[in-house]
């Protein structure tokens, strides 16, 4: 997983793939323009909330021309050239209308993501200085993406998450506090999962878009510097 765009090293999953013969599937919802093709099977979600949006919807890209066969049958009923279900399938097609959103939004990418880097610049700026904050490796600087999310030493989320709230403001924990949380998750075996615990309590959201006003930038990163500076929140 690219975590909310995070770039990965494709070459160290080639490899572990080679070597161990187990399947790997790459998930790089957010990461539009953050990733290098593979035969490795790609996932970039076009949701409403990611760089490039149709509204709904995501790409599968690979370089492994049967997998691709397999996953464009897969979305269109199992259908082949002549409209034989020879494989299993849904409908998954993608609508003329999302088509168009997303056409229109590519025209506009290279404007979004420098109003992102623009944002992005002045939330270091505000948080410079701060050293138990910091933000995803290489972020506003090699890649950028619609998530702005910092790691809080000392933190506790929820405690954060309604302070913020009682100034006006919303943050999000997107984790929450893990899947093995969910009621639909909670029973199934896994191993101890300590290190997802702790960070799930300690990385937080904050209010990040294109057009996000340069003024309410600013009074977050007050609030922050005010809520965490000398205490542990």
């Amino acid at each position: 997983v690219g975590l909310f765009g995070q770039p990965l090293a494709i070459d160290e999953w080639e490899a572990f793939q080679r070597q161990t013969g187990i399947k790997v599937v790459i998930d790089v919802a957010a990461g539009f323009d953050a990733f290098r093709s593979s035969h490795i099977p790609t996932m970039i979600s076009l949701h409403a909330t990611k760089l490039l949006s149709a509204g709904e919807g995501a790409l599968i890209i690979t370089e492994d021309h049967d997998t691709a066969t397999k996953i464009r049958r897969a979305t269109n009923f199992g259908f082949g050239a002549d409209r034989v279900s020879e494989y299993w399938g849904f409908n998954a097609k993608m609508s003329e209308y999302s088509a168009a959103v997303a056409l229109a939004d590519l025209d506009s990418l290279n404007e979004k993501k420098k109003a992102l880097h623009r944002r992005a610049n002045q939330y270091k700026r505000g948080l410079r200085g701060l050293p138990h904050i910091k933000m995803q490796d290489g972020f506003g600087d090699s890649w950028i993406g619609t998530f702005l999310n910092v790691w809080m030493e000392n933190c506790d989320i929820e405690i954060l998450t309604e302070q913020f709230r009682t100034e006006g403001i919303e943050v999000r924990a997107w984790w929450g506090k893990g899947l093995h949380w969910h009621p639909q998750f909670a029973n199934l075996e896994r191993t101890n999962l300590a290190v997802t615990d702790q960070i799930s309590k300690t990385f937080i959201g904050l209010p990040f878009w294109p057009d996000l006003p340069y003024r309410s930038i600013k009074k977050v990163v007050e609030t922050l510097r005010k809520l965490s500076v000398g205490s542990d929140v």
